[in-house]
C-alpha cells in the first residue's frame, strides 16, 4: 500500500534477505528488514515524527491491522503529545483489514541515510495490477510531514475515515470496496465537506464540490497544475492527517457516501490516478493533524510550495586524467544540498583545479546546489620524470612510484642487490651510497643503481630478467591482421603444470608474477608491463595454481605484429619479492544507488558504467564528460524505464527488472567481471569490463533474445544531429525520414556506432558473430534510440521477434573519442588477438646444496650449547645459513653456520629449530630439537634441633645447585613466632612458654622448577624448678 495505494495481502517471501542493520544519524533514524513474524517493517523517526510501516495489530477493539502508523510526537506549540503504552496514538493509522483488496509489503531497503533526509524504497503487492507497487519515503530533520514519491501504482488510491469500532475512533484506510459495506464514521468530518483545493486553473470560482457520491473530473476541466488538499479529523480533539496531491496525477476525485441508521453520511474522498499518465512518478505528502482547522490550508499549501521546487542536478567532468567522488552520489539534489567533491588523480597527474560551477584549488572542495551545476575538475600532467637505470643484478624501487612527478616532490630510491651482489652506490643525479635515498624532482632525473658481483655468476640463459625469479613461460601475442591500441591481452596459465615439466613442485608464489615484453632478440624492452592474475576458482597455490593473466599491449600494436612477452613466477620460499604496483584501469564500486536501483559503478579510463544489479543490465554510461549515453530513468517509457543495455526482457538483462543476481566474480587494474543469473536459472551472462571497452558473454538462456541499445546518444536524443553508422560506412541521420526506421540484417561485420555531431565522441556495439537474422534500428517517441541486434519489427515494433538462440555468444560496446577512428578502434576491442604460450625455462640447472646432518641437541640451563653447520653445494656457490624457530638468546651466524645459545631456566623443555642452507635457488633443511634439561637443588642436612626455653634457637639453611639457578627457602610446619628468610635461608625462633614440646618442621629448597627437603624435630625444653623459691606479694589498702 502506498500510503493511498491499497493493494491485496500476499504471504511473505521465503527467501526474504536478513533486516537491514539501524541506521543513525544525529538527528533520526530509519530501519527496514522483517519482524519476528518474518513480514516486513520500516520505521523512520525523527524529533516530530514516527512513522511505522508494516502489517501489525493495533490496541483498538477489535483489533485492527496495520500497514502504517503515524506518531506525532509533538503540536505546533512544541507540547508532546500522548502515546499510549503500546506506542500507538489514536486517530492516526491506517488499516489494512476485512477485504481482500488489502496490501501487503514484499520488500524494503534503505535507500539514502544523510544528514539532509532519510529516504526507504518500498515495494507493495497488488494483484490487480501488472507491476509490483513501488514507493519512496523520505522524512526530513525536525519536520512533522512524509515525502511520498509514487514511482509505480495501481488503479486507485481511497482515503477513509472510520472509528474502528470504538468512541474514540482511528483513522484507517480501506480498498475500493470497503466503503460499501463499512460502518460509518461516526464524529468525523472533512475539510471542507469533501476536499479542499488551493490551486485550481480558475481560481476565482473553483469547481464545485461534488454531492455524496457524486464525482468531480479533475482532468476533464484541464486542471493539470496546482495540488489537492485535503483531510479526515475529529472535531472533537483536531486529530488527524493531511495529504497533498498534485492535479496533475488525479483524473477522478468521488465523495464516498454510506447509509447507515438511515442516514446518508459523507465519510472520506477517493481518487484515482490520471491513467494516461499511468508511467508518471509523482510526489504527495502525508502529514499529521492536531489542530486540523487551523493546521490544514497554510500546512498543505507549504508543502505544495516545497514539492514545486526544482531538482538540480551536478555533473562533474574530468579534464586529464583523474577520478571524482561526491559525497552524496545522486542523481537529482534538493536545494541548497551541500556536496563535497574529492579528486583523485590518476599516477602521473596532480589535481589543478575546479572550475565551471566552482572556482577553487581546495581539494576536497564543497558546492553548494541552488541550481543544477557542471564542475569541472582538471588533472594536469606532472611536468618531471624519473628514469632509473640498473647495473648489475638488483632492482630499483621509486617510492612513490609514478610516470611523471610535481615539481618539489620527493621521491624514495631504495636498491635491492639480486642473488650474488652488492649494492655499490648512486650515479647520475644522484651519487654516494646511501641507500635509501631522497630524490627532489625540480628536473627531470637520471639515475643509476650499480651492484657488484660477489661471486662468478651460475650460467642462465640469455636475457634473463634480474628479478630474483627462476622460472618463466613465453607468450606471445599477435594483432591477427587488426591494428590494436592498449589491448588487453588474456592468457591461460596453469603454473602446477609448468613447474611439473622443469621437474618443480611447490606452492606458486603470486607475488612473484612479473611480465617482461622483449624484442625478438631477447632484449628486454619493458619490464613494468601492466597486467593482473585472476585465480580460478578452486586456484590452490600447490596443487592448481591456475587461472587467466590479463595484461597489455601497451600502445598501437600494428596490425601484421607479434610481440613476445617473458611471464617470470617462481615458488613460495625463494622471496621475498614485491609485486609490481600496477595503476587501476578500471574500479568497481559495489552497493550504490543509481537512478533509484541498487547499482554497481565501474569506473574505467573511457567512461563509467553503472549496473542495475538485479535487473543485470547496465543503467548509465557516463563518458569523460559525465554525460550519460543510457541515461534511464525507473518511469517514464522511453523517457526513461525502456533505456539500458542490454535489455534482453523485462525482468532479465533489463534495468528496473528483478530476476537476477550479480556478483562480482573478479577486479583488478585491468579487469572487472560481472557475472549475472536469473532466479529462475535459465540465464547465464558475464559482462567483463576493461579500460575502454566492455565485453559481454551470454552462456546460457531461457528462449529466444536479443541485444539492444535503448539510450539517448550524448545525453539526449536529437533528431537533426544524432546518427548511426553501420559497417557499411553509412552515415545515417536519425531524423531522415528514410532511416527513421531501419530493419535488414547489417552486411558484413555486425557493428554500429552511435553520435552526435556536437562531439567527435561515439559509442559502439558489436555483435561478435556474423549472422543473417534481422537487426533494428528505429527512434521512440522522440525520446531514446532503439538498436537491437537480432530483432525484427520497427517502429511501431509489430511485430518484434528475439531472433537470437546462439550460445555462447559475445558482444562488446565501448566509448571512442574520435569517430573518425571508431571502425579501427572496435576491431581492436572486440576481435581476438592470437596467443601462442611457450614452454617453461629455469634460469639455469642447479645442484641444491646438501646440509650435513645436526641432529638433536640436549644443554642444561645455564650452559651454554654451540656448534657449528656445514653443507655441500656441487655448485660451488655461496651458502647462506638460515634458521626458523630460534629460541631467544639463540644466534646463527649466515655466513659461518656457528650457532650458540645459553637457555635460561624459563626455556627448559623441548625446541624444535628448523635449520637450512640456501644456494638463493634451492635450499636444503634439517629440524633439529633442542632439549633444555635442569638439575635439582641440594639442601645441606639440618638435623634435629633441640632448645630450652627462654632461650633463642638460630642455624642457617645452605644448599647447592649444579646450573646455578637462584635459589629459595621454604618451610611447612613453622611454629607461630618462628622465621625463615627465603633468600638467604636464616631461621629464627624463641619460644614461648606455651611451645614447650616437640614441633616437627620441613625446610625445602626450590629452584622454581625441582626442589629437595628435609623434616626435622624441634623440642623446647621447660627451665627445671631448684631451692626454696618465695613469692612475696605486695599490700594493696582500699581507699575511703
Amino acid at each position: 500500500a502506498l500510503a493511498g495505494v491499497l493493494f491485496r495481502p500476499a504471504a511473505p517471501s521465503a527467501a526474504a534477505p536478513p533486516a537491514a542493520a539501524l541506521q543513525d544519524t544525529d538527528w533520526g533514524t530509519i530501519t527496514a528488514g522483517l519482524d519476528a513474524n518474518g513480514r516486513w517493517e520500516v520505521v523512520l523517526e525523527n524529533s516530530q515524527i514516527r512513522v511505522r510501516y508494516g502489517y501489525y495489530q493495533e490496541g483498538s477493539a477489535p483489533p485492527q491491522t496495520a500497514i502504517l502508523d503515524f506518531i506525532l510526537k509533538q503540536n505546533r506549540n512544541g507540547n508532546p503529545i500522548s502515546i499510549d503504552q503500546a506506542g500507538n496514538q489514536a486517530g492516526r493509522y491506517l488499516d489494512a483489514t476485512t477485504s481482500s483488496q488489502r496490501g501487503l509489503m514484499v520488500n524494503a531497503w534503505v535507500k539514502y541515510d544523510g544528514p539532509d533526509r532519510k529516504t526507504v524504497r518500498l515495494f507493495w503487492d497488488n494483484l490487480d495490477s501488472v507491476d509490483v507497487m513501488v514507493q519512496d519515503v523520505s522524512i526530513y530533520p525536525d519536520s512533522r510531514y512524509l515525502r511520498i514519491d509514487y514511482l509505480k501504482y495501481g488503479v486507485n488510491i481511497v482515503d477513509k475515515g472510520m472509528p474502528g469500532g470504538q468512541s474514540t475512533g482511528t483513522y484507517e484506510i480501506y480498498g475500493n470496496a470497503c466503503w460499501l459495506d463499512c460502518a460509518a464514521p461516526l464524529g468525523y468530518l472533512l475539510y471542507p465537506e469533501s476536499y479542499y483545493n488551493r490551486a485550481e486553473v480558475r481560481p476565482s470560482t473553483g469547481q464545485p464540490d461534488p454531492s455524496n457520491g457524486g464525482s468531480l473530473r479533475y482532468n476533464a476541466f484541464n486542471t493539470s497544475i496546482g495540488y489537492f488538499i485535503a483531510s479526515i479529523y475529529r472535531p472533537s480533539s483536531g486529530i488527524g492527517y493531511g495529504r497533498v496531491m498534485p492535479v496533475s496525477a488525479i483524473d477522478i476525485i468521488k465523495l464516498l457516501q454510506i447509509t447507515s441508521q438511515g442516514a446518508t453520511v459523507p465519510h472520506g474522498f477517493e481518487w484515482f490516478p490520471y491513467y494516461p499518465k499511468i508511467h508518471q512518478s509523482y510526489t504527495g505528502y502525508l502529514f499529521a493533524l492536531n489542530d486540523a482547522p487551523a493546521e490544514l490550508a497554510p500546512y498543505g499549501q507549504e508543502l505544495a510550495d516545497i514539492d514545486g521546487q526544482n531538482k538540480y542536478t551536478l555533473r562533474v567532468p574530468v579534464v586529464g586524467q583523474g577520478m571524482v567522488t561526491k559525497s552524496f552520489d545522486t542523481q537529482d539534489y534538493a536545494y541548497g544540498t551541500v556536496v563535497t567533491l574529492t579528486a583523485a588523480p590518476a599516477p602521473g597527474y596532480s589535481f589543478a583545479n575546479w572550475s565551471g560551477g566552482l572556482n577553487s584549488t581546495n581539494n576536497p572542495a564543497a558546492v553548494t546546489l541552488n541550481g543544477s551545476r557542471v564542475v569541472t575538475a582538471t588533472f594536469t600532467l606532472n611536468p618531471y620524470t624519473l628514469t632509473t637505470n640498473v647495473v648489475g643484478n638488483g632492482a630499483v624501487a621509486a617510492s612513490p612510484d609514478l610516470p611523471r612527478y610535481k615539481s618539489g616532490q620527493t621521491v624514495t630510491l631504495t636498491a635491492t642487490a639480486g642473488p650474488g651482489y652488492t649494492f655499490a652506490g648512486w650515479s647520475g643525479d644522484v651519487t654516494g651510497s646511501a641507500n635509501p635515498v631522497v630524490v627532489t624532482m625540480t628536473a627531470d632525473r637520471i639515475v643509476t643503481a650499480t651492484f657488484t658481483q660477489d661471486a662468478p655468476p651460475s650460467p642462465a640463459p640469455a636475457n634473463w630478467w634480474a628479478g630474483g625469479r627462476r622460472f618463466r613461460v613465453t607468450v606471445q601475442a599477435g594483432a591477427a591482421g587488426t591494428e590494436r591500441y592498449d589491448k588487453p591481452a588474456e592468457a591461460r596459465l596453469d603454473f602446477t603444470a609448468l613447474l611439473a615439466a622443469l621437474g618443480r613442485s611447490g606452492p606458486l608464489d603470486l607475488n612473484s608474477l612479473r611480465v617482461v615484453e622483449v624484442d625478438a632478440l631477447g632484449a628486454i624492452l619493458d619490464d613494468a608491463v601492466p597486467f593482473q592474475f585472476d585465480p580460478d576458482a578452486d586456484f590452490d597455490a600447490a596443487t592448481k595454481a591456475r587461472g587467466t593473466l590479463v595484461f597489455l599491449l601497451t600502445g598501437v600494436t600494428p596490425a601484421d605484429a607479434t610481440r613476445t612477452f617473458h611471464v617470470y613466477f617462481d615458488m613460495v620460499g625463494n622471496g621475498p619479492f614485491t609485486p609490481l604496483a600496477v595503476p587501476a584501469q578500471v574500479v568497481a564500486t559495489a552497493g550504490l544507488t543509481y537512478d533509484l536501483e541498487h547499482t554497481l559503478r565501474v569506473q574505467t579510463r573511457a567512461g563509467t558504467y553503472y549496473y542495475h544489479t538485479v535487473g543485470a543490465a547496465f543503467t548509465g554510461l557516463e563518458d569523460v564528460e559525465g554525460i550519460d549515453w543510457i541515461s534511464y530513468r525507473p518511469l517514464g517509457g522511453a523517457s526513461g524505464e525502456y533505456r539500458g543495455i542490454p535489455n534482453f526482457s523485462d525482468d532479465v538483462a533489463h534495468p528496473g527488472g528483478a530476476g537476477a543476481a550479480t556478483t562480482l566474480a573478479s577486479q583488478g587494474p585491468l579487469k572487472t567481471v560481472l557475472s549475472s543469473t536469473s532466479k529462475d536459472g535459465q540465464w547465464a551472462f558475464q559482462w567483463a569490463i576493461y579500460p575502454t571497452y566492455a565485453t559481454l558473454t551470454v552462456n546460457q538462456i531461457g528462449g529466444g533474445y536479443w541485444f539492444l541499445y535503448e539510450g539517448t546518444p550524448y545525453g539526449q536524443l536529437n533528431k537533426n544531429r544524432d546518427y548511426f553508422v553501420l559497417s557499411d560506412g553509412v552515415k545515417r541521420y536519425v531524423g531522415d525520414a528514410s532511416v527513421r526506421t531501419w530493419n535488414a540484417d547489417i552486411p558484413n561485420e555486425e557493428w554500429v556506432y552511435f553520435g552526435d555531431d556536437a562531439t567527435p565522441r561515439v559509442l559502439f556495439a558489436v555483435q561478435h558473430t556474423d549472422d543473417n537474422l534481422a537487426d533494428t534500428f528505429w527512434q521512440m517517441n522522440n525520446a531514446m534510440t532503439v538498436f537491437g541486434f537480432g530483432r525484427s519489427g520497427n517502429d511501431p515494433c509489430t511485430p518484434c521477434q528475439p531472433l537470437l538462440s546462439q550460445t555462447p555468444n559475445r558482444f562488446t560496446i565501448g566509448l571512442v573519442e574520435d569517430a573518425a577512428q571508431a571502425p579501427q578502434t572496435l576491431r581492436s576491442a572486440y576481435r581476438d588477438l592470437t596467443l601462442a604460450v611457450g614452454a617453461p625455462e629455469t634460469m639455469l640447472v642447479n645442484q641444491p646444496p646438501v646440509l650435513t646432518p645436526i641432529g638433536n641437541k640436549e644443554v642444561f640451563n645455564g650452559s651454554t650449547l654451540s656448534f657449528t653447520l656445514s653443507a655441500t653445494d656441487g655448485d660451488g656457490q655461496t651458502l647462506t645459513y638460515s634458521a626458523s624457530g630460534l629460541p631467544a638468546g639463540a644466534s646463527l651466524d649466515p655466513t659461518t653456520g656457528a650457532f650458540s645459545w645459553t637457555p635460561t631456566l624459563a626455556q627448559v623443555g623441548a625446541h624444535p629449530v628448523t635449520f637450512s642452507v640456501s644456494d638463493s635457488l634451492e635450499t636444503d633443511s634439517e629440524i633439529v630439537t633442542l632439549t633444555v634439561g635442569n638439575r635439582p637443588p641440594v639442601l645441606s642436612p639440618v638435623g634435629n634441633q633441640t632448645i630450652t626455653l627462654g632461650q633463642t634457637l638460630e642455624f642457617q639453611l645452605a644448599a647447592s645447585d649444579a646450573d646455578n639457578n637462584p635459589l629459595t627457602y621454604l618451610t611447612a610446619g613453622l611454629p607461630a613466632g618462628a622465621t625463615l628468610n627465603p633468600t638467604t635461608g636464616a631461621f629464627s625462633w624463641t619460644p614461648s612458654a606455651g611451645q614447650v614440646g616437640q614441633h616437627t618442621v620441613s625446610f625445602t629448597v626450590s629452584d622454581s622448577l625441582l626442589t629437595d627437603g628435609e623434616t626435622i624435630q624441634i623440642t623446647v625444653v621447660a627451665v627445671p624448678v631448684t631451692g626454696d623459691n618465695k613469692v612475696f606479694l605486695p599490700v594493696v589498702t582500699r581507699g575511703p
